[in-house]
């Protein structure tokens, strides 16, 4: 990924959203975090699991109601960072997304004008 790409991302407005939002792992069906903030491109998840900067994950999001009949969403993300978060039994990991089916984009910015709230 170019620089210009990276800073553009970096740089984008993320949002906090009124309602809360489980980040799934879709491979082992558990509960990897919580949703902490939100772009179209990023997300921020405080969870206890241990992840590693670099590691690519299939994510699930699950939505508050249903929207065009989904419940969840799945994406296929990349952990750009990682740091403990102020409680020492969270961590906090900066995510990007790497593949999302153009459906549940559109879905994730709805949720962001409909409920996100400028962080």
């Amino acid at each position: 990924m170019n620089d210009t790409i990276k800073n553009d991302r970096r740089e984008a407005k993320r949002y906090k959203l009124m309602k809360n939002l489980d980040i799934i792992n879709m491979e082992t069906k558990e509960k990897e975090g919580d949703l902490v903030t939100i772009s179209p491109h990023i997300m921020l998840v405080k969870g206890k699991s241990k992840v590693d900067a670099g590691q690519q994950m299939e994510l699930g999001l699950r939505l508050p109601t249903r929207i065009f009949g989904k419940q969840n969403l799945a994406v296929i993300a990349k952990c750009l960072w990682t740091k403990p978060d102020k409680d020492p039994q969270f961590q906090l990991c900066g995510f990007e997304f790497m593949e999302i089916d153009p459906q549940d984009a559109n879905i994730i910015l709805g949720l962001i004008m409909e409920l996100g709230v400028l962080e």
